[in-house]
């Protein structure tokens, strides 16, 4: 797709833009020109899990055939604190594939964790890599 990676990061950027606050703590006003400028700068790859949440959202909001539970409202939370920060993280199946998937597009220079659905399959990687150093 032609000017996909650039579309994906305006996506990003408006999800970041959601977050902003309108208001400082004290209540005064934050100017929308300020929002703005604030926008055009920032790089949302310095935003690991922002980044990462809305990539995972967009991977999510894709599979026609998840049907959400309220379960998978908890693991959306586990993986968006832990995939971007952690070498090995266990979840749900459903979810080690939603990684997997952004793992796959994700330009970040800093990698997500690998991602498994037991405990045991978490363990023999942690293994097979302790090994190779």
């Amino acid at each position: 797709m032609i000017g996909g990676k650039s579309l994906f990061n305006e996506g990003k950027k408006q999800y970041v833009e959601k977050l902003l606050p309108s208001r400082y703590p004290s209540g005064l006003v934050i100017a929308s020109e300020s929002r703005k400028q604030f926008l055009e700068q920032i790089n949302v790859k310095k935003f690991r899990a922002l980044s990462f949440e809305a990539a995972l959202s967009e991977v999510t909001n894709a599979d026609a055939q998840a049907h959400p539970t309220e379960q998978d409202l908890v693991d959306l939370q586990h993986a968006v604190s832990l995939i971007p920060y952690v070498d090995v993280a266990v979840l749900d199946a459903k979810f080690c594939k939603y990684v997997s998937t952004v793992k796959k597009q994700w330009g970040n220079d800093q990698p997500l964790a690998e991602c498994f659905d037991s405990a045991d399959a978490a363990l023999d990687w942690i293994e097979k890599e302790a090994t190779k150093h």
